[in-house]
């Protein structure tokens, strides 16, 4: 009995310790509820750089993605936290006949307004939660724009960083009109960010090229990018981009690559949780590489299920100008595995799939698909390298290769058909890769 009572005085005091964080749990939780909503009402004026617009005939399209901050402030609650990013629509019609605005066309698989507030309810009571749902759904944009009428409201749509495409489809009686917008959305720290490219090169040092001369110029590129001393070669330059920045990046974003952060100690740390619990991080790092002496310009990536799988490009803005139009030149590989190294100061590294190519010919498909493309062609890069025989890139991986470069233009308008888009597809009568196959979508060439 005794025994049982010293037991039982050794329960009083872990049942009271228990019962009050209970109640201070409780009281907690009834102060947060009664914590005020106060949104407040958007105006452009929030984010004058990032308001864009585009007219065409008598209508009026004008477009803003607001940033974390800014959305928190309209809306009274962290809806970036949720997953939630609005885009404001402003749409002018002077037109004598009324149009109807598909909003699954700025994201298929947008929020509704009331599920975007239900997702924010968490932290409020009751009341607020109502208050919520009208506010969310009174500042959700209207279907219908009648003419003469000027209809303004957000589409909620899923979070995307660094930069957004808005595509905008407005149906009437006998017309349609389109409208694609690329804006860019803070918050991610990229070198996208960091570079000015209308100070990269003095326009004497700027060459420009007729097909024949682009050649020789592509070929007589590095076969691959460096470390930061250009005293190791690293992954091999396979691509070539001849395009204008907004439009490369729209045919991007269209097939669901999103910007890269740069290596640095909060992504590092994200980097490392998702490799721990085996989840995905849509921006997460890759290391600089190296061409012209310097990093590369922009990192883009296509993730996949966990954070040890995805594709990654980097490109670098060349001295060299095609059709007037800027050129780029890439690298892409697939990450196929993550592993512990110490050629990197934070000791992780991802594993490429040695077979490099399938990489490139799976991003040439994947922008075919963007309906950007509208001239094709591979040009010799470096020296080819086997399985059986292969090179190896900085961190010691080791890769196959034919040793050709895709060389892809990018139009400054989106086809509106795919089967339009490869059909009329030019093509670069240069090389051809073996590993690129589209069942007859453009003619085969032999290689030079």
């Amino acid at each position: 009995m005794q025994g049982w009572d010293v037991a039982g005085l050794r329960t009083v005091p872990a049942v009271r310790s228990l019962v009050w964080h209970i109640l201070v749990f409780v009281w907690i939780m009834i102060l947060w509820s009664c914590t005020p909503y106060r949104p407040q009402p958007f105006t452009p004026v929030l984010a004058p750089e990032r308001v864009l617009a585009q007219s065409d005939g008598a209508v009026r399209v004008t477009v803003s993605v607001l940033s974390a901050a800014e959305s928190e402030a309209v809306f009274g609650v962290a809806v970036y936290d949720a997953g939630v990013q609005p885009v404001w629509l402003h749409i002018e019609n002077h037109d004598s006949v009324p149009y109807l605005l598909f909003p699954s066309q700025v994201d298929p698989n947008k929020f509704s307004p009331l599920e975007a507030a239900y997702r924010n309810h968490h932290r409020f009571g009751l009341a607020t939660q109502a208050a919520m749902d009208t506010y969310f759904l009174a500042n959700s944009i209207k279907r219908l724009i009648p003419p003469g009428a000027t209809v303004s409201g957000f589409v909620y749509t899923n979070l995307h960083l660094g930069a957004k495409e808005v595509q905008v489809l407005l149906v009437g009686p006998q017309r349609v009109k389109r409208f694609t917008f690329l804006v860019h959305v803070p918050g991610l720290h990229t070198h996208y960010t960091e570079v000015n490219f209308n100070t990269l090169y003095q326009p004497a040092d700027i060459i420009s090229y007729n097909e024949e001369g682009l050649r020789q110029a592509i070929e007589a590129l590095p076969c691959c990018t460096t470390n930061a001393r250009a005293t190791a070669y690293g992954d091999p330059l396979n691509l070539v981009f001849i395009g204008e920045l907004e439009d490369i990046l729209a045919a991007f974003i269209d097939r669901q690559w999103t910007m890269t952060e740069q290596v640095y100690a909060a992504s590092i740390w994200r980097e490392m949780q998702a490799f721990l619990f085996g989840a995905s991080y849509r921006y997460a790092p890759f290391s600089p590489l190296y061409l012209y002496h310097r990093r590369q310009d922009l990192a883009l990536q296509k993730a996949r299920a966990t954070i040890a799988a995805r594709n990654h490009l980097r490109l670098w803005l060349a001295p060299m100008r095609f059709v007037d139009k800027p050129i780029w030149v890439g690298q892409v590989s697939r990450d196929i595995g993550v592993r512990f190294t110490l050629s990197t100061w934070h000791l992780t590294t991802h594993r490429i799939d040695p077979h490099v190519d399938e990489a490139r010919g799976a991003l040439v498909e994947d922008l075919l698909l963007s309906r950007r493309i509208t001239k094709l062609g591979f040009a010799k890069g470096g020296p080819a390298a086997t399985l059986a025989t292969p090179r190896a890139n900085l961190t010691g991986d080791p890769y196959m290769t034919d040793g050709l470069r895709a060389v892809l233009l990018f139009a400054d308008e989106r086809t509106h058909a795919v089967g339009e888009a490869l059909l009329t597809l030019q093509t670069f009568d240069w090389a051809w890769s073996d590993d690129l196959t589209l069942d007859g979508a453009v003619p085969w060439h032999s290689p030079r």
